[in-house]
């Protein structure tokens, strides 16, 4: 008799401790279901209110999926550039260097591109939730410089960090703070808008 009682108990707490592990087991299932429905919501979000710009093919290359030289006669019909040197995407960054309209000085917008896969993506200017160094504008001054370049972090795709003078005399960078960082957003709209990708 009590060793029935003793196998009815130890069935009786498998049985329980079977049920228990099942459960927790569901809501794992549960749980993991639902943050994969919100990670397919985030990215269903994303992609709408974000354009995508490139695909990456290698660390240091992207294919455009715009008219580079469309774009770059756009900005300066559209009076953002005296001239447009060059549209660059690398490291997760759109930069767009030109001449100031004003003086002529050298002038650069940079973007931080959002990454998914290798698919890069312009984030949608509007946002209120885009960090300020999202946009950044870069201005180089010559100061008894005949020309000046940007210096960058890394590579020739990365961050720009500052000016260099090639030659005599001195560059001087500035670069936009959280101040003007509205200005350079509504720029960067406009030459996105430019390419057709925000109506």
């Amino acid at each position: 008799m009590k060793n029935f009682k003793k196998i009815t108990l130890g069935l009786l707490g498998a049985a329980i401790l079977s049920l228990g592990l099942y459960a927790c087991s569901n809501d794992e299932t549960t749980n993991s279901k639902q943050e994969n429905s919100e990670q397919n919501n985030t990215l269903q979000s994303k992609s709408e209110t974000n354009v995508l710009i490139a695909r990456q093919v290698s660390e240091s290359s992207a294919i455009l999926l715009f008219d580079s030289k469309q774009l770059k006669l756009d900005l300066v019909e559209e009076g953002l550039f005296a001239e447009v040197e060059s549209i660059e995407v690398g490291e997760n960054l759109l930069t767009i260097i030109g001449k100031d309209v004003k003086d002529y000085s050298l002038s650069a917008f940079q973007t931080e591109l959002i990454k998914d896969g290798n698919e890069l993506y312009f984030p949608n200017p509007n946002d209120p939730d885009l960090p300020v160094t999202t946009f950044a504008k870069h201005t180089c001054a010559g100061n008894g410089c005949s020309s000046c370049d940007f210096t960058r972090k890394g590579g020739s795709l990365s961050k720009i960090t500052g000016c260099a003078c090639n030659g005599d005399g001195t560059c001087n960078h500035t670069k936009s703070g959280q101040d003007v960082a509205d200005t350079v957003k509504d720029v960067l709209e406009i030459a996105v808008k430019v390419v057709g990708l925000f109506k």
